[in-house]
């Protein structure tokens, strides 16, 4: 079973810094999202994919598990678009008493809402299975947010393994002893499971609270972070961002201006 915290600390770009990927995600959602174009979010999409796949080592087998739930979402919200909205009719298809008009602002408006979703959903992809849990904390620590928010997401994201491990532990157990024979059986598992969990989790809880106390720990969790800004250490790597930014946005005014989706 492979977590996307296990290829975030072991990929080809897990010596870029933290910083460097998240203004390049970052800025590429923001232009992603803004576009008025569906071919700026598409080639977003293929970009980030290509990045994630290519350039991080990530298999495509399993960015395509990660992508198929927002894609299927996708098709259902461009075919509600598609026959719900706009004013001028491009076909109708006939179904027994109903009769569904796709319209031509439905069409542009849903390819433009699917490919603002891809490409959205790609540069987060992309941003999550390169760069570690404990980077992004110590970027959010940077963007001056609440100290108690930064520490309350942190210890919600360790007990997320927690639980993991203990359930993964706890079903293990339940199949070797056939505690899955049947419907009702596997019901009655689950209810087991899901009742100890949460005083596996409590008892843990527990056990990291007086770990934390034995390494002195005074109620503030310090994270490590880099103290000379990006632009000091990487200023070539931080204008090919920025110019890369430049591009799309300029593409995105060349396919209005040349009338294109």
């Amino acid at each position: 079973m492979h977590l996307m915290e296990d290829f975030a600390l072991n990929n080809k770009l897990s010596g870029v810094p933290g910083e460097l990927k998240a203004l390049f995600a970052g800025l590429t959602l923001l232009v992603c999202v803004f576009s008025t174009s569906v071919i700026v979010p598409l080639v977003i999409f293929g970009i980030m994919l290509v990045a994630t796949v290519v350039w991080a080592g990530i298999p495509l087998k399993f960015c395509t598990k990660l992508l198929s739930t927002p894609a299927g979402f996708g098709l259902i919200a461009f075919l509600t678009i598609l026959f719900f909205f706009g004013m001028d009719p491009w076909f109708t298809i006939p179904l027994g008493r109903f009769t569904f008009t796709a319209t031509k602002d439905g069409l542009e408006l849903g390819l433009i809402s699917v490919g603002r979703m891809l490409g959205g959903v790609s540069c987060l992809l992309f941003l999550a299975l390169t760069t570690p849990t404990a980077d992004i904390f110590a970027i959010l620590k940077k963007f001056r947010l609440p100290t108690a928010f930064i520490e309350l997401s942190m210890l919600i994201y360790r007990y997320i393994f927690i639980f993991l491990e203990e359930a993964l532990r706890m079903e293990y157990a339940q199949k070797m002893r056939l505690g899955y024979p049947d419907f009702k059986g596997a019901i009655h598992a689950f209810a087991l499971l899901a009742s100890n969990l949460f005083i596996r989790g409590m008892e843990n809880a527990d056990k990291m609270l007086i770990v934390m106390n034995a390494r002195c720990y005074d109620g503030v969790i310090h994270i490590p972070e880099e103290d000379s800004p990006l632009y000091r250490t990487h200023p070539l790597e931080m204008a090919g961002v920025i110019g890369f930014e430049l591009v799309l946005i300029s593409l995105n005014f060349i396919a209005k201006g040349y009338g294109l989706f």
